[in-house]
């Protein structure tokens, strides 16, 4: 990792979900490049292995549906009776389903918003709690530019990530409290294993291409942006939403 700003975050503890793959992987990996400890939350037990396999000391697996709130606040008392307190979190897990207003499957809609918003939501209840958080901690929610936008056939993935951006306006007023702040990011496409298949296997890319005028993003785009506002020098900056998209939003 080469990159031009780096952020210290020696003997801190983050929790990061959908650290699998895509966006929240790298997301673990630059917070343990820069001193912290992570406990990387996701579904497939090989990929986090792999991940953590980078930074045996500072990435922990806790293999689990982010759904599964029991498991989750499990895998954090553990991880809080080693290593300390959490001093923030990343809400990075999410899925990438279509749903045109005709055909779509209420069972899958439920399912995005409740593994994009629900448990972003659950989440910070956890991570928030004085048992488990640092005052001054750092929240992040990954919501997407499709919040503003609307692309069709998305509706349900719409709603989740603006839900996301509404409630982190809201949480923040809460949090503070504790000196703690929260705020989201909105990416435009991120190339990840899950966009590139998902995308292409529909035959809808090519125009949503067009309108990203520096070309598509990558991980890495979104991940030292993440690390930002995680760390101490964003300490003022609470309930904001930043778009990372290439120019997406202003292509028409």
């Amino acid at each position: 990792m080469s990159e031009e700003v780096s952020f210290l975050l020696k003997e801190k503890n983050y929790i990061v979900t959908g650290a699998s793959s895509g966006i929240g992987r790298q997301i673990a990996l630059e917070i343990a490049h820069a001193g912290g400890r992570v406990l990387a939350v996701g579904r497939d037990k090989e990929r986090l292995d792999k991940t953590a396999s980078y930074y045996p000391n500072q990435i922990v697996s806790a293999r689990t549906d982010v759904r599964d709130y029991q498991a989750v606040e499990g895998y954090i008392q553990d991880f809080t009776k080693t290593y300390g307190k959490f001093n923030g979190a990343v809400h990075a897990a999410g899925s990438l389903l279509i749903t045109p207003l005709r055909t779509y499957q209420e069972a899958e809609a439920k399912e995005l918003v409740d593994v994009s918003f629900w448990s972003g939501i659950k989440l910070i209840q956890l991570a928030s709690r004085k048992a488990y958080a640092e005052p001054e901690s750092s929240y992040v929610f990954l919501s997407s530019v499709c919040a503003y936008k609307g692309e069709a056939a998305q509706f349900a993935l719409n709603a989740a990530k603006a839900a996301l951006q509404v409630s982190a306006r809201t949480l923040a007023k809460e949090i503070c409290r504790q000196g703690s702040r929260i705020n989201t990011i909105s990416p435009g496409l991120i190339l990840t294993g899950l966009t590139e298949h998902d995308f292409d296997e529909r035959g809808i890319s090519e125009g949503i291409k067009e309108k990203h005028l520096l070309g598509l993003g990558h991980v890495e785009d979104v991940s030292g942006l993440t690390l930002y506002l995680l760390s101490n020098r964003a300490r003022w900056i609470t309930g904001q939403d930043f778009v990372v998209d290439g120019g997406y939003l202003i292509s028409d």
